[in-house]
């Protein structure tokens, strides 16, 4: 693995998820207000990757590329959140643009 489960780990866990939330929050207003203005959920879910797709791309990077110059601290528990916060948005990031759109659309009903 990664790290190893520990409590500062899992503090990171909490932390990364939380700052990563926000970027799934904003597509999923946009969504809904696409779907509000009575675009079915294909149109709504491009108009959120075509829209608001770039603005979480580029926030991601910069989070990504920000917690990964922790890593160049000498301090092996600074080193794992940095890495792991990274590697949090990262994933969160490919989930909102491929799994989250994806999910929108199969489940609406």
């Amino acid at each position: 693995g990664i790290a190893p489960l520990s409590l500062p780990t899992s503090f990171i866990g909490s932390i990364a998820l939380g700052i990563a939330i926000d970027d799934t929050m904003h597509f999923l207003v946009a969504y809904q207000a696409q779907k509000n203005l009575g675009h079915d959920a294909k149109q709504a879910a491009r108009h959120c990757i075509q829209n608001v797709g770039r603005p979480i791309v580029l926030t991601s990077i910069m989070l990504v590329v920000g917690f990964s110059m922790i890593l160049i601290s000498g301090f092996a528990t600074l080193q794992e959140f940095g890495i792991l916060t990274a590697f949090t948005m990262a994933v969160c990031l490919v989930t909102d643009l491929l799994l989250l759109p994806a999910m929108l659309v199969r489940l609406d009903r």
